[in-house]
């Protein structure tokens, strides 16, 4: 009886386990479930509306932001427009250059970008063509000239000492550094100086050209001595100066394959967001630029065309899937937080608790940033 009584007991004693454990599972499942809802919440919140403006003859390719004034790229039939930032709420062009495509038509939509200096000097990308633009009259910027007649893909500048130095790439010129006073009082738009300093064409001393690397350039990025590039099919590139940025004496340090074509890049607090189109976003440590390596890559559907970080955070222009934002506290598992999941988001930039937003099919969207100012 004694061993039939302790075999009982042994069967007792695996019944109350049992239970116990299935009792633990379906509280781990309902956690699990809680958590994935929350996940889902997360994933679904959506990006607040500031403001929209939409014309249907117009597609928005770009925005560069000024301090008072956005200036929008449209297609050939509307050139730029500008619309004051006091009215994002309602926005409306409040002025413009409708004329450009005049000057030269810039064809595809996807190939115009735009990028503001010092709220002086517009630059317009065009398929081939880099414009350069008076914007202090922001009402009516004024076409000064042409400034490279090449296939000029994006641009980047930094000033230092009263000098503007302007970068950009060109899948046939490969990297280039162009230099010009910032302040051009006293010389007239037409006068060579203005640009080039001294004579009627660029001179070694002000423009320089580096070439010795594996070509396919598309977005571009200076980070002080550091000049990050996302190179297409050959990935992201970083090259460092050689000493003063003029004359430019680049060494690439570092190449980086990538699990699709770099379009667009950001870089910030020892990480780089890499667009890589229906690839998603890859996300590269380069706390050592010159050892960069892959920490993730996030695809969440549609085409990611543009990246811009902040605060932890990457904001992705993600084509059809419109705008998300991904935490990346840990840059090995990007989570997806907010999103604004209507148009088809092309270009995207941040500035003073705003989202601005080129969309084909929108238009102008400006949305409020979730991590604020």
């Amino acid at each position: 009886m004694e061993g039939a009584s302790g075999t009982s007991s042994q069967v007792k004693d695996i019944a109350k386990a049992m239970r116990r454990m299935i009792l633990l599972a379906g509280l781990m499942a309902l956690a699990g479930l809680q958590s994935c809802a929350e996940r889902e919440d997360a994933l679904q919140s959506e990006l607040n509306l500031v403001g929209v403006w939409t014309d249907t003859f117009d597609e928005v390719a770009d925005v560069a932001i000024g301090s008072q004034t956005l200036f929008v790229a449209a297609n050939e039939r509307a050139g730029v427009l500008s619309f004051s930032r006091a009215s994002e709420a309602a926005p409306f062009p409040a002025g413009g250059a409708p004329g450009i495509d005049s000057l030269y038509a810039p064809g595809d939509v996807a190939y115009i970008s735009t990028h503001l200096l010092a709220d002086r000097f517009l630059f317009l990308k065009l398929s081939t063509n880099l414009l350069v633009m008076d914007a202090q009259n922001a009402a009516a910027p004024r076409y000064l000239r042409t400034f490279f007649a090449s296939g000029v893909n994006e641009v980047a500048t930094v000033v230092e000492d009263g000098m503007a130095y302007l970068y950009y790439s060109d899948r046939s010129d490969g990297l280039s550094l162009h230099a010009f006073p910032l302040d051009t009082a006293g010389l007239a738009p037409e006068d060579p100086a203005r640009w080039f300093m001294q004579g009627d064409n660029p001179t070694t001393d002000f423009v320089d050209t580096f070439l010795d690397y594996e070509n396919d350039g598309n977005d571009i990025k200076v980070d002080g001595d550091l000049v990050f590039l996302a190179d297409g099919r050959y990935g992201l590139k970083i090259f460092q100066h050689q000493g003063p940025r003029m004359p430019m004496q680049l060494e690439e340090i570092a190449s980086l394959r990538l699990p699709g074509d770099a379009l667009r890049l950001s870089v910030a607090d020892g990480l780089a967001a890499v667009a890589l189109g229906s690839e998603g976003l890859a996300v590269v440590d380069v706390s050592d630029p010159s050892r960069p390596y892959l920490r993730s890559v996030l695809k969440p559907g549609g085409t990611t065309l543009d990246v811009e970080l902040k605060g932890g955070h990457a904001y992705l222009a993600n084509s059809s899937k419109g705008v998300l934002v991904a935490d990346l506290a840990d840059p090995a598992l990007p989570s997806p937080r907010w999103q604004y999941a209507h148009g088809y988001a092309r270009r995207i930039h941040l500035d003073g608790g705003r989202v601005y937003v080129a969309d084909q099919t929108e238009g102008l969207v400006i949305l409020e940033d979730p991590l604020g100012m």
